[in-house]
């Protein structure tokens, strides 16, 4: 049906589709036209392969310049996640390899409230996405959960990511294990809680006297 494919990229999904009598679905870039991206829908039949094909070029350019944007803040040694608008995760860095336990292939395309959020809280990393994508930032400790499912605090700060034309195209995360800062300042709580108890105590003392 496609003879001008037998040696293009296209040829070993058309030939698996119809040996497997399953759709294949991906994305190629299009050598016709350098630079261009195209998502490809191949169906079987007994007659052959209907092949659609749809533009995506506009969608890969936001996700490499998503991904530009979140290499940057490497520098910050913490843990960098980047999104597109529906959450799906286009960028993970080896920080966040090392924080949540996921390697970066395993991580990547996966939406980002089925990886990182405690199940505790998933609403509301629903609604934190939902304020992202109206273009608002946010700040905060947030409950997070390593692969093994273990759970521990996270200092996160998630901000939008707009375009040069002011578009915007995608979300970033900067997340830090708060363990240790949280058990500090429980402690200092219970310090000043006995440091609290004590004068009072001397006090009523005082005034038994």
């Amino acid at each position: 049906v496609f003879p001008a494919a037998v040696d293009s990229d296209l040829f070993p999904h058309f030939h698996q589709a119809v040996k497997d009598l399953t759709p294949h679905h991906f994305e190629l870039q299009s050598k016709i036209v350098p630079g261009r991206w195209f998502e490809a829908h191949v169906y079987p039949s007994e007659a052959g392969v209907a092949v659609y094909l749809r533009d995506i070029h506009e969608r890969k350019q936001a996700e490499e310049e998503i991904r530009f944007r979140a290499h940057l803040l490497n520098a910050v040694e913490q843990a960098v996640i980047a999104t597109d608008l529906e959450g799906n995760i286009i960028y993970w860095n080896s920080f966040a390899e090392r924080l949540y336990g996921w390697t970066a292939s395993e991580a990547l395309a996966a939406n980002i409230i089925d990886v990182t959020p405690a199940a505790s809280i998933r609403d509301q990393a629903a609604e934190i996405l939902a304020s992202l994508k109206r273009g608002e930032s946010w700040s905060g400790e947030f409950g997070v959960k390593r692969r093994d499912g273990t759970e521990f605090p996270a200092m996160v700060t998630d901000s939008p990511i707009f375009n040069d034309e002011g578009e915007l195209i995608g979300m970033v995360g900067v997340s830090v294990d708060n363990t240790s800062r949280r058990r500090t300042e429980e402690e200092r709580e219970k310090l000043l809680t006995r440091a609290q108890q004590a004068r009072a105590e001397g006090g009523w003392l005082l005034n038994k006297d």
